[in-house]
């Protein structure tokens, strides 16, 4: 299994520094890191510094509230990753929720989100595949893909080599969950297969509170069962497959990278 880093800033020589530092050799990038850049600039400079781009972050377009320009802002990523060879494009589940497209909304269970998320995604899907892409859309239990079964039937139902799912094994974890998470995502990734293209890594914290309040956190601060999650990762991905380290504090990566490269070791990887 390889490791990367999906940083958002514009400091690309700090982002640099921060992989090389952890051992991280491939980069989550996004078209805001160009600057003024021509993208094959910025593709030389990532290789310069060791580094591969291993996937397209494309945040902009909310499938359940799509909109003309976010739709074209997504084709241009997806052509974009393409033209970089970058291999995965990440893109959002969707939400009907006004306020943000990962929190939860009533109609992101029905199967009218279903046929929406479907609608929006296989045109997008056909491009990818056309540019030599993948679009990888990352999960989340509040979203229109909340529950593994809804994530395996769309992907059969957009039929897209081209389009796989994001594992990010935090984004799953609920109260249900929080305390046993290794058999929840050994049965995720049973249902998941070879749906899977790349995975996150991160964790989840529930607060002591007097009702329920959870929140994300860097690997090693939560209850995800490393050791689980990366031999899963391994049997669906292969040696190549990439981890990314995301929405993690500069100041607490070489903590959540030590502690995922310990959960290898004993995992056997």
């Amino acid at each position: 299994m390889k490791f990367g880093l999906g940083m958002p800033g514009r400091d690309l020589d700090l982002t640099f520094k921060m992989a090389k530092d952890n051992g991280l050799t491939g980069l989550l990038a996004n078209r805001g890191q160009l600057g003024d850049m021509r993208p094959e600039v910025f593709r030389d400079r990532v290789a310069d510094a060791g580094l591969e781009i291993v996937q397209w972050g494309s945040w902009e377009l909310n499938p359940l509230r799509p909109n003309d320009g976010a739709v074209a802002v997504a084709e241009e990523n997806i052509r974009m990753a393409g033209h970089l060879g970058v291999p995965t494009v990440v893109m959002q589940p969707g939400s009907a929720n006004p306020e943000h497209p990962f929190c939860s909304h009533p109609f992101n269970n029905t199967q009218e989100a279903m046929n929406c998320l479907v609608d929006v995604f296989s045109p997008l899907a056909k491009l990818a595949e056309d540019v030599g892409t993948c679009i990888a859309v990352e999960i989340h239990f509040a979203t229109a893909l909340g529950t593994f079964e809804r994530c395996a039937a769309f992907v059969e139902a957009v039929g897209s080599s081209a389009l796989k799912i994001q594992m990010d094994g935090a984004n799953m974890i609920t109260f249900d969950h929080y305390w046993e998470t290794g058999s929840f995502l050994e049965t995720g990734f049973r249902i998941l297969k070879d749906k899977i293209v790349m995975a996150h890594a991160k964790d989840v914290v529930m607060q002591n509170a007097l009702h329920l309040h959870m929140d994300e956190c860097p690997a090693g601060e939560g209850t995800m069962d490393y050791v689980t999650y990366l031999r899963l990762i391994e049997a669906a991905l292969g040696p190549d497959g990439y981890l990314i380290v995301e929405h993690t504090p500069p100041e607490k990566l070489e903590a959540a990278v030590k502690h995922v490269r310990r959960c290898a070791e004993e995992a056997g990887l």
